[in-house]
């Protein structure tokens, strides 16, 4: 009776443990499921986002190429300096300029223009085009539209040495960890490198500080750096903006990559590891308590084979007695 109760006891754990294991099984085929079908959504949404996709890519590589292209050329420019240096000035200037008449005044007599109007719609177009258009195009001011333009704002000498030393100054910002890391120490050092410092006296703290904080700072060494800002270079922030294609080839397009594609993977790829560790795990589980029941056999049988010896033994000497 009672071996047959051991039995039904068995036969049910058996149950439950399959039972487990087939819940498990399932999860895992699930996520596969899910995963391929996510990826067989990635052509139609690849199709949809391909001309943002080519916008971004394009974007980035027209920047590195605009940036390798200012690189070549600043021996010619610092060759003809005089002459870069009127056209430099003539742009600046123009810009200015154009900033200039784009003030508050103007806007607020364009914006009156709009609120007074009365009429029908071809009226109100053509009373704002008297006014709106002069202000655009600088005629009612032409007499005094670059009357506060500095047109030398740049020297033959300026041009002439700042092109010169900018491929020097920008070659090692040719890759993201410069061209991104600089503005972020740059933002960020000022708080954070005291904090290193802070730990220098203590080898083990220094190096875990540095390890973990340090691409957020300037060198903290007390004996070097000493969290001397080097923010205010003003090449290295003309090469941070030349350096922008890095940016967005490095950084952008691979968040909108993650943004189309990526989150779609994300949830059905944890439940697949998820139920992965977990089988493994039960498997593991499995032949240890298969292992524990073999010794547990290899036990009783041993104890069994010795009680019987022992058994013998005792006849045997009782024989002779």
């Amino acid at each position: 009776m009672e071996e047959k109760e051991q039995e039904d006891d068995e036969k049910e754990r058996d149950a439950e443990r399959d039972a487990k294991r087939d819940k498990i099984v399932k999860t895992v085929e699930k996520a596969v499921d899910d995963v391929g079908a996510a990826a067989l959504g990635v052509p139609p949404v690849l199709l949809h986002n391909l001309p943002l996709i080519a916008l971004v890519v394009g974007t980035g590589v027209g920047l590195i190429v605009l940036r390798w292209v200012v690189m070549i050329s600043c021996p010619e420019i610092a060759g003809h300096a005089k002459t870069y240096a009127f056209v430099i000035n003539f742009l600046f200037g123009a810009v200015k300029s154009f900033f200039d008449l784009i003030t508050i005044k103007n806007l607020v007599n364009v914006a009156g223009f709009f609120l007074d109007a009365e009429g029908s719609v071809v009226e109100l177009a053509s009373e704002t085009a008297v006014v709106v258009t002069p202000y655009a195009i600088g005629i009612a001011h032409w007499t005094n539209l670059f009357s506060r333009t500095t047109w030398d704002m740049f020297s033959t000498r300026d041009v002439q040495e700042f092109f010169s030393r900018l491929p020097g100054e920008c070659a090692a910002f040719d890759d993201i960890e410069h061209v991104f890391l600089f503005p972020v120490r740059a933002a960020a050092s000022p708080t954070v490198c005291p904090l290193i410092r802070f730990t220098w006296p203590v080898p083990w703290m220094y190096s875990a500080s540095t390890t973990t904080l340090g691409w957020m700072s300037f060198d903290a060494d007390p004996m070097g750096n000493n969290c001397v800002p080097q923010d205010e270079d003003a090449y290295a922030w003309v090469c941070v903006g030349l350096g922008m294609g890095y940016v967005v080839i490095d950084i952008v397009l691979p968040m909108l990559l993650f943004m189309l594609f990526g989150y779609r993977f994300i949830f059905p790829l944890l439940r697949m590891g998820v139920g992965l560790v977990r089988l493994a795990a039960y498997e593991s589980e499995e032949k240890l308590r298969a292992g524990g029941e073999a010794i547990e056999d290899v036990v009783q049988v041993t104890k069994a084979v010795a009680t019987d010896a022992l058994e013998d033994v005792q006849q045997s000497m009782g024989s002779y007695i």
